[in-house]
């Protein structure tokens, strides 16, 4: 997949964050844009949506497949989700082509 990125110092601070990590949680892959966070487990297919303006500790997931936000956030996040799937496919993730609903 095509995937922009930036040489180090030259993004827009208001640009779409992403992560990934392998640790004891499992596979999770993650974007923050603005305020809204949204984490895929590519273990389990499972969705979080976090509110960081007025959650700043995540600790209320916010997630419905209907909210506005988890779609935009979703088409963010999606080809980097199957980006990692495809570099681990021995592990068991999940297809993040098919979000729970």
């Amino acid at each position: 997949p095509d995937l922009p990125g930036y040489v180090l110092g030259t993004a827009p601070p208001e640009r779409p964050r992403f992560a990934a990590s392998v640790a004891r949680m499992g596979p999770l892959v993650s974007v923050i844009d603005g305020p809204w966070k949204l984490i895929y487990d590519l273990d389990d297919g499972e969705l979080e949506l976090y509110d960081r303006g007025s959650d700043p500790r995540e600790g209320v997931d916010r997630y419905d497949p209907d909210h506005a936000a988890a779609a935009r956030l979703w088409r963010l996040l999606e080809p980097r989700a199957a980006l990692l799937a495809e570099l681990a496919p021995e592990s068991d993730t999940r297809d993040p082509r098919h979000p729970p609903r």
